[in-house]
């Protein structure tokens, strides 16, 4: 296999962090917030919307995030509560625009509209805000208003059939819930909300992860098959015969403690039969992996689901550093892979015609060179990883737990390393159109690495805790700097034009000698950013095999010095010598009286310099 060729760039960094002094004093003042405020109305808001949360396991949360739409024109950096939008149109270089949510959390879910214009993303919060690229927010919506009780656990944009002059967006919920949320034009141009109730039955139980493939209408969910759950929280209402959506704001004040009484009372039993007070009381099940479509009337569709080994709820024991669960299909929908909680990667082959998943083993293929060592079924090399995105069909672009980029070719195992030391953050999202357009963030920009004040060691960027559980506190705000780097597919003849126009001179010869290609185009970059002295002319010039070049070089370039311009000349001549006007030649073709016309200005020029020197150096 040929290793897969592509262009490192570096684009814009949040350095200096200008805005991460109002971070850390939101965090401060989140941090001392007393018991008194949280008996103000607010407060109390606040806590119903913690009675809310409750029947759910705690939420993981991402410190960092890219969203990228489907063409790259506009990527998206979101650090903490900021959204920093970059454009495609300066090379990403500087901000276009940027927005600031008023609460201290992250965003981990977000997808452009189908024309690039704006972006959708859920805050942990599960509230939505609907981002013009200039910044403009068009939209914010809580989950109150959205009227779901389970999580978010995906969003992404729809095609309009109907107009042209709205935007849809899907939300997907943990329950198995589908929601579309259409944003439309007013009359006046303003932007308003609009809500579709298109909800679907329960398509699974628990969902972890979600992702669909738009141009095939497949949609594949990794979740818990069964389970038996009881929600205390909810519980504890029908006890008093309410529900947590029918409950008035007032009604809390005077059921508050009684609640509090009750839950303390279903300690007490947990703890008599041995059990763990979660908010959950559940059998689970094993992981699945199932696969859906849209039909016709937009209905979803199982056509499969297969059980699997994964980790995607975390125990309360588990000590090791966390990753975000994902699944991605494949762009040609070939593969389905998705990553656990413990940085273990799973992949499974689909087949296309059936619609049926089938496990597969990294190298599986029968000409793999890995093939004989994963007989047994035990890949080493899926695990360790921090976040993956797919480069092509069959290549993944992973970041693994030392912060290194790699691109592995599932079919055989093969590796490809990038090479830049930077340490990369755990985030790498891929534009959905384009194969073998992958961006991710790195720790420190190129002038940040020279500030002492903002260096972080590589061993506390190892230890530092990517994917969270709890608030964001002064610590995590501390970590929050990036730059935005992408790895772009490259041919054979792009890349050797980069290595040239970025004069990695030698690496360019090397990949010459690799590749069977001309080394002039190296040895013309060499000669023309040179200092065109004696050396260079032996060096470069003299080893060029393109004549009508050299030779004009020897006729138009001006020596810095004397000896130079004396080189110049006389090497021109030289390879001139069998051209000469007195030597008979049958040839009398135009590319032979160029060459002919080319030595005679040098003679000319030869003897200009000899009688300037003679005229004003006295010799």
């Amino acid at each position: 296999m040929e290793v897969p060729l592509y262009e490192t760039r570096h684009h814009a960094s949040n350095y200096p962090p200008q805005h991460q002094h109002h971070l850390q004093q939101q965090a401060a003042e989140s941090a001392t917030a007393t018991l008194f405020s949280l008996l103000s109305s607010r407060g109390v808001s606040q806590l119903k919307d913690k009675w809310t949360e409750y029947n759910q396991p705690k939420r993981l949360k991402r410190l960092v995030s890219l969203f990228v739409s489907s063409t790259a024109k506009h990527v998206a950096v979101a650090a903490g509560n900021r959204i920093t939008i970059l454009s495609k149109e300066d090379d990403y270089q500087n901000p276009c625009a940027s927005f600031t949510s008023s609460s201290l959390g992250t965003f981990s879910l977000g997808s452009w509209s189908e024309d690039e214009e704006v972006l959708g993303v859920a805050d942990n919060s599960d509230t939505l805000y609907f981002i013009k690229f200039s910044g403009e927010v068009v939209a914010e919506i809580s989950k109150k208003h959205l009227k779901v009780s389970s999580p978010i656990v995906s969003l992404f944009s729809d095609i309009n059939l109907d107009t042209r002059e709205s935007y849809l967006f899907t939300v997907v919920t943990s329950d198995g819930s589908l929601q579309q949320i259409e944003i439309s034009h007013g009359q006046s141009g303003s932007i308003f909300p609009n809500y579709i109730s298109n909800r679907t039955s329960r398509i699974c139980n628990s969902i972890f992860c979600f992702d669909r493939h738009s141009e095939l209408s497949l949609l594949v969910a990794v979740h818990k098959y069964s389970g038996i759950q009881i929600n205390v929280a909810s519980l504890l209402l029908l006890t008093a015969g309410l529900t947590l959506e029918e409950t008035p704001l007032s009604t809390w004040y005077t059921i508050m403690l009684a609640m509090w009484m009750a839950f303390g009372y279903l300690v007490l039993l947990l703890s008599w039969a041995n059990l763990s007070p979660d908010p959950y009381l559940k059998v689970n099940g094993s992981s699945h992996l199932s696969l859906f479509r849209k039909n016709s009337s937009t209905e979803l569709e199982q056509l499969f689901s297969l059980q699997f080994e994964g980790l995607y709820l975390k125990p309360k024991d588990y000590r090791g550093l966390l990753t975000y669960a994902k699944v991605l299909i494949s762009p040609q929908a070939s593969f389905i892979a998705t990553l656990d909680l413990t940085g273990c990667l799973h992949i499974f082959k689909l087949d296309k015609q059936g619609f049926t998943l089938s496990r597969f083993v990294l190298g599986e293929r029968d000409d793999s060179p890995m093939s004989d060592n994963l007989l047994n079924g035990v890949n080493k090399s899926c695990v360790g990883f921090m976040d993956f995105t797919w480069w092509c069909d069959h290549i993944l672009a992973i970041v693994n737990r030392s912060g290194v980029v790699m691109l592995i070719d599932i079919l055989n195992g093969s590796k490809a390393q990038e090479e830049d030391r930077t340490y990369f953050l755990p985030v790498l999202e891929r534009a959905l159109k384009f194969e073998g357009h992958v961006f991710v963030l790195a720790s420190q920009s190129l002038k940040e690495r020279d500030d002492p004040s903002h260096f972080v060691s590589t061993e506390e960027l190892h230890q530092t805790e990517w994917i969270i559980e709890d608030r964001l506190n002064q610590l995590h705000l501390s970590r929050l700097l990036w730059q935005l780097v992408s790895f772009t597919k490259k041919s054979v003849p792009e890349m050797y034009a980069i290595l040239i126009s970025k004069r990695k001179y030698q690496a360019a010869l090397d990949f010459a000698d690799k590749h069977g290609l001309d080394k002039d185009k190296v040895l013309k970059s060499q000669w023309l950013n040179s200092s065109h002295g004696v050396n260079e002319i032996k060096s470069f010039l003299s080893n060029i095999k393109d004549k009508v070049f050299v030779l004009s070089e020897c006729v138009d370039r001006i020596g810095l010095t004397e000896d130079a311009m004396k080189a110049l000349l006389a090497y021109g001549l030289r390879i001139t010598d069998h051209h000469r006007f007195s030597v008979a030649d049958d040839d009398n073709s135009s590319k032979v009286w160029n060459i002919r016309l080319a030595r005679l200005q040098i003679l000319q020029f030869r003897d200009r310099l000899e009688t300037y020197l003679g005229i004003n150096m006295g010799r």
